[in-house]
């Protein structure tokens, strides 16, 4: 268990693994459990983060505007804190 999540059910629609997945060479290789549990903590704070100033748009929002509220605020996270973006932003050589 990580935090307050006993367990996580993922269940994406077949055009989102397209889309997510093009230009990947699959299977990707397996993320480590510590890197996985810094990345599950990061997310919980975010959206704990984004509901101090967005109650509203939280509870009546669209999927949508949520995830734009926090798509901005993990792209500003990953500009401030060195090693939250060396983890999830792509190094490419």
């Amino acid at each position: 268990m990580i935090g307050n999540v006993k367990s996580i059910s993922i269940k994406p629609r077949p055009d989102q693994i397209l889309e997510l997945s093009r230009g990947a060479s699959l299977p990707l290789p397996e993320i480590n459990n510590l890197h996985l549990e810094v990345i599950v903590e990061t997310l919980l704070q975010a959206f704990e983060n984004i509901q101090v100033n967005n109650q509203k748009v939280i509870e009546e929002g669209t999927e949508s505007e949520v995830t734009s509220l926090l798509v901005s605020h993990l792209n500003t996270l990953a500009d401030s804190e060195p090693l939250w973006g060396q983890l999830v932003i792509p190094n490419v050589r």
